[in-house]
């Protein structure tokens, strides 16, 4: 079994993606869905390599919405993405709902 990892970021580094999530959030139409905001978060933090950040938000977002299966499906892969193979196959269950 992989053991999962996590990113640790230079302040240089945190400082970047912040202000990029601040630009992202900027860019937000008022017509996007909440979920389509989170998913475009979560995009940004996982792929900075910020796991523990994106599945935070998207925790979140599922406790404000219990029943988005798009979110229980980005939970999952974010899961599958850690090696956390038990938590991914919860959540993708989750999105069955």
């Amino acid at each position: 079994m992989p053991w999962p990892w996590f990113e640790v970021l230079a302040p240089a580094r945190a400082e970047e993606v912040r202000a990029d999530v601040e630009v992202l959030e900027q860019s937000f139409e008022p017509t996007h869905s909440p979920t389509t905001r989170v998913i475009l978060r979560t995009g940004l933090l996982a792929s900075t390599g910020l796991l523990y950040d994106a599945r935070k938000q998207v925790v979140e977002a599922l406790a404000a919405t219990p029943d988005d299966p798009a979110l229980y499906a980005l939970l999952g892969a974010l899961y599958e993405r850690a090696g956390l193979r038990q938590q991914a196959t919860s959540a993708y269950q989750g999105a069955r709902l």
